[in-house]
């Protein structure tokens, strides 16, 4: 019989991330304060993948293996590709099949580069968080390739310390150029500015993929460490928890609507990052409780998560507007909730068994995976 590998914190960590991202997109149908948080959801994956990836980098130059950008890359778009293709397809040739009607430029959305000038109120603006991820993916050899050929761990230190530092600063530049928050009436503030040129903008926002960057560095290449943080998984889960309530009241303090203002933009998605990064290490200690209970269904949304992701709010929208036009449901309310994630679940779990899966097979013929 075999044994799964599957580690259960990160499928727990993989299904909360789809679940508040899923909540703060049913904000279309009722504007409710307990669905903002939600798109902290999207900082959660890109801990995830910034870790998930790095790892499988770091790991082949730990053991003194060949690391092949050219496999790394044809992996990534195998892993991404298919589900978002066929998501596009929908959206340019369906009517009906969109969350707003104006959609990026074709060239953008083929490019992973839509995220860039990007507007609120645009169809398939959720994939901006793949353009940073695929952006990122194109730098993070860099950082692979310093430590295979010049040996040198502290250049990379030096990279990832100045990102995070760059990040913050440029965030500081960006709020008040152009959002206006300098200004004595906050009626002013540039919402829509915020989240063109500081929430959407890949160096705006890498702070949380570089957080779990740390992650695999540390794992890779220090092990005695290693070994010492994840002998603390528990109090690991305990820190990162007291961290993540504390980030997420700075953002949820509506004076002023506080996730908006400077502090939380300077400091907040470095915050996240670190909080994610805490329980992610939680999920990776083999005597954490994060590691060695089994949420039930975990498992499942996670494998799902993917697809989910790229097909819930267009679905969302969809199944909201023929309630509401045949009169079945009316309002925004339990049922309403109820059928759209139903809808989106299933839509999720089509695009995965009938693309996904049969790509990720593909991928691990033609490429074999890396021996973790």
């Amino acid at each position: 019989m075999q044994t799964s590998t599957r580690i259960h914190g990160l499928d727990t960590l993989r299904a909360a991330a789809i679940i508040l991202v899923y909540i703060y997109h049913l904000g279309f149908i009722a504007h409710k304060p307990v669905f903002d948080i939600g798109w902290i959801g999207v900082d959660l994956f890109f801990v995830l993948s910034g870790y998930l990836i790095g790892n499988q980098i770091f790991t082949d130059i730990a053991h003194k293996r060949t690391f092949s950008f050219k496999t790394f890359m044809m992996r990534r778009l195998w892993r991404t590709l298919p589900n978002y293709i066929v998501v596009l397809a929908l959206y340019i040739w369906i009517d009906g099949f969109h969350d707003h009607q104006i959609l990026p430029p074709l060239w953008k959305m083929l490019t992973f580069t839509a995220n860039f000038g990007l507007r609120t109120g645009t169809a398939f603006s959720h994939s901006w968080s793949l353009c940073v991820e695929e952006q990122f993916y194109l730098a993070l050899p860099i950082i692979a390739l310093i430590l295979y050929y010049k040996k040198s761990i502290k250049l990379s230190w030096c990279l990832v310390t100045l990102t995070l530092i760059g990040g913050m600063a440029l965030r500081t530049y960006m709020w008040i150029t152009y959002t206006n928050g300098m200004a004595q009436n906050h009626d002013l503030f540039n919402y829509n500015n915020y989240y063109t040129y500081i929430y959407y903008f890949t160096f705006c926002h890498l702070d949380p993929i570089i957080c779990g960057v740390i992650i695999a560095l540390i794992r890779n290449f220090y092990s005695h460490f290693w070994y010492k943080i994840t002998s603390k998984g528990n109090l690991c889960l305990i820190l990162g928890a007291i961290s993540l309530g504390i980030t997420c009241y700075m953002f949820m303090n509506h004076e002023y609507a506080y996730r908006f203002s400077l502090i939380p933009t300077i400091v907040g998605f470095t915050l996240l990052g670190i909080s994610f990064g805490l329980l992610l290490i939680s999920a990776l200690s083999p005597n954490s409780i994060l590691h060695r209970v089994k949420i039930p269904f975990a498992e499942k949304i996670a494998v799902l998560s993917f697809a989910i992701y790229l097909i819930q709010k267009p679905l969302d929208h969809l199944t909201a507007g023929v309630l509401i036009k045949y009169n079945l449901i009316t309002k925004a309310n339990i049922p309403m909730f109820i059928c759209t994630a139903l809808v989106s679940i299933a839509g999720g779990w089509i695009l995965y068994i009938s693309i996904e899966k049969p790509s990720l097979y593909l991928r691990d013929k033609i490429y074999s995976k890396p021996k973790l």
